[in-house]
């Protein structure tokens, strides 16, 4: 979770839906409006994006103002607004286990970085893309995965895009250890681009002492969209799709054959359901370890489209 979000649209497409009203013998249908709006991020203050290929600014060690209000888009003209926040979590490693905001928890950065060379985690916000987003130069870099507790699984450190009212997800001043939310609201996620970092890239192409090259397996990688409730608990619905393949049983199924994804590419997102409020960013891979999954766990999202009733 992450405080105080205001959130900026770019390019935003609104669609509202005309009410029609469909006559029988028996009594009159009205048809639900909507509005439909593509999120871009091309136009998020300058004091937002990540200041270097690290995203220092999202960190609470850096010399300057950390990012902690982040952003916030309204959808349309309704009351429903969509947010992007680092992870609000509790600091196991630090003493006194303090509540904070460090984008190594898992969450969004916004990025323009397009830095293709850099093999390790300090170019962690760069995408691997020479002209930067899908039609613009900002995007957002989603990190973190979900981790099994025995039968369980928590995805605190996932990303995660909320919907919810203009509230937001907020800390209770009266008591900054506490996290809470506001109204959750519901949605339609209908699309988002997608493409690789280029910290994951180069991982999965070339290996990097900890991820092994995906070529040299038979390996494969895979972002995870998962919907879930307004308690954040998985709804049983998800989206997958892969970002790299090396493995001739998933050839079919991911749509690569011996290769690392390249560019944006459109991802269909209706399988998550017409009633998501939060839409978890996991990963999944061939390539895993004592600690998990070895392949950097980061994609760049754009131009998320959503569908939301009036």
């Amino acid at each position: 979770m992450k405080l105080n979000f205001g959130f900026l649209i770019y390019g935003a497409a609104f669609l509202t839906a005309a009410m029609f009203t469909a006559c029988s013998d028996d009594d009159d249908q009205v048809l639900p409006v909507y509005t439909i709006t593509t999120v871009s991020f091309d136009k998020v203050p300058e004091s937002m994006i990540a200041v270097d290929e690290y995203g220092s600014n999202y960190y609470s060690s850096y010399d300057g103002e950390q990012v902690k209000s982040g952003y916030m888009a309204r959808i349309g003209e309704t009351d429903t607004y969509v947010q992007f926040p680092v992870n609000y979590l509790w600091q196991e490693w630090v003493p006194g286990n303090p509540w904070m905001y460090e984008f190594y928890n898992g969450g969004f950065v916004v990025s323009d970085f397009t830095n293709m060379t850099g093999a390790d985690y300090t170019n962690q916000c760069s995408v691997y893309n020479q002209s930067g987003g899908h039609n613009d130069a900002n995007f957002i870099v989603a990190n973190g995965y979900s981790v099994a507790n025995g039968s369980s699984v928590s995805y605190d450190k996932c990303a995660k895009i909320y919907l919810t009212d203009k509230t937001g997800y907020q800390v209770v001043a009266s008591d900054p250890d506490q996290p809470v939310s506001g109204e959750a609201h519901y949605g339609t996620f209908n699309s988002v681009w997608v493409c690789n970092t280029t910290y994951s890239y180069l991982a999965m192409k070339d290996g990097n002492g900890i991820a092994h090259a995906l070529k040299d397996d038979n390996g494969w990688f895979k972002v995870v969209f998962v919907a879930m409730d307004k308690n954040c608990k998985p709804t049983g619905k998800t989206v997958s799709y892969y970002l790299a393949n090396f493995d001739a049983s998933k050839t079919k199924e991911s749509g690569l054959d011996n290769e690392i994804r390249t560019g944006w590419n459109k991802v269909d997102l209706s399988g998550l359901g017409d009633n998501v409020c939060t839409v978890a960013i996991d990963f999944e891979g061939s390539d895993v370890g004592a600690y998990g999954i070895n392949t950097p766990a980061y994609v760049a999202l754009d131009d998320l489209e959503i569908k939301v009733n009036e």
